[in-house]
């Protein structure tokens, strides 16, 4: 799998220092959009945000929302990633984990390669 860009939120999205809301109306058009630009090439595979700290897995309520899309039929993936952006004043790193629900509930530390900068579009509706 291959990752090339990272949505942005959205315009009507909602942040806060520990909890995060996206605009999903914007983002089902974002991506059906990319989707259809790229001919199907591109799809969803799974979320990304930012922890404010360094070495910090997926929160108990970050493994409940992945295993949630892996079982919704909505979603383009059963086996979403979760990309986390770990910030710092002094340091970024990117750390990724998949999710799967078959057979049983389960998630791991996936190895990242980076050969492309990902893009990160700052695209309003």
């Amino acid at each position: 799998m291959q990752i090339t860009r990272a949505s942005p939120p959205g315009p009507r999205a909602k942040h806060g220092p520990f909890s995060f809301s996206r605009d999903t109306r914007f983002l089902q058009r974002y991506l059906d959009d990319l989707h259809n630009r790229s001919g199907g090439q591109q799809d969803y595979v799974g979320e990304w945000h930012v922890h404010p700290a360094l070495d910090a897995p997926p929160s108990r309520i970050d493994r409940r929302s992945l295993w949630r899309i892996a079982r919704r039929k909505n979603y383009a993936t059963e086996n979403p990633v979760l990309v986390i952006v770990e910030h710092t004043p002094l340091e970024r790193r990117l750390r990724a984990y998949g999710f799967v629900v078959k057979p049983k509930k389960s998630w791991h530390e996936l190895m990242l390669t980076r050969e492309e900068p990902i893009a990160l579009e700052n695209r309003r509706a």
